[in-house]
């Protein structure tokens, strides 16, 4: 096997590797909100607005997981971008290096960890609003 072929089969590896932790990281989140919703189903009563200190609790511990998660696969991808990117230079590849060098001229540099954050975020503090207006409404 000559050293181009040995990079290609590494390069294909890597970006299968990459896509497989991504898939991963968004199945785990789903499975943890489908957990908070049910939580928040089962034990949730309109009535009583102190039902809902179980679920945010559970939702804050779940998101809170959910992040440092993603916090740590997030770097694992990103060093395996910088091994695709110096693949792609030594072959002479523009798949991700394209990427690379928009993102270096934009200004707004939109991230996926930052819609996770959001969404780690967002639901537990939606939430504790609930919480707060069904108890300010009694």
């Amino acid at each position: 096997m000559s050293i181009q072929e040995i990079l290609l089969e590494e390069y294909k590896v890597t970006q299968e590797s990459i896509s497989h932790y991504e898939r991963m990281i968004w199945n785990i989140g789903s499975i943890f909100n489908a957990i908070v919703i049910g939580i928040l189903g089962l034990s949730a009563d309109i009535d009583k607005p102190d039902t809902l200190v179980i679920p945010i609790i559970v939702s804050i511990w779940f998101h809170g997981l959910w992040f440092l998660f993603e916090t740590r696969y997030r770097q694992v991808n990103l060093s395996k971008f910088r091994r695709l990117w110096k693949i792609e230079q030594e072959l002479g590849m523009q798949h991700n290096l394209i990427v690379q060098e928009d993102d270096r001229k934009r200004r707004f540099k939109p991230r996926a960890h930052l819609l996770i954050s959001f969404a780690c975020l967002g639901f537990p503090t939606t939430l504790i609003a609930f919480y707060v207006i069904l108890r300010l409404a009694q």
